[in-house]
């Protein structure tokens, strides 16, 4: 082990995490900051997940695009947990190819996105 390295007694012990966020008079290093950082990216994601969910009920995305994003998958990302390549995925992203997917291809976005095929064709 050399200088650089850590090494915890428990294995399941976390390293405590130290978050900056820049607060207009410097750098803050307060809980409350690290919500501050955090919100406006939620809050960014849930009105992309809102066009999202009107562009589902208007026909032009799957619902499986609604659930990744409300999941935090991008496309790539999917892929990976699913092994499914990305232009499939991408695919499956449209109405018409999704609709005629088998269940066990659902089964395994299902299973990804921890929810139901039922949920899943749903939104």
């Amino acid at each position: 082990m050399n200088q650089y390295e850590t090494t915890f007694p428990d294995r399941d012990m976390v390293a405590p995490v130290l978050q900056y966020c820049f607060d207009g008079n410097g750098f803050s290093r307060k809980w409350e900051s690290r919500r501050d950082s955090v919100e406006p990216t939620l809050d960014a994601i849930n009105e992309e997940s809102e066009t999202l969910r009107c562009q589902v009920l208007d026909g032009t995305l799957s619902p499986l695009a609604y659930h990744a994003h409300t999941h935090i998958f991008d496309i790539g990302t999917l892929a990976a947990y699913t092994g499914i390549a990305k232009n499939t995925v991408k695919k499956h992203f449209r109405p018409d190819k999704f609709s005629k997917l088998d269940d066990a291809t659902l089964q395994r976005y299902a299973d990804v996105l921890e929810m139901t095929i039922e949920e899943l064709k749903n939104i």
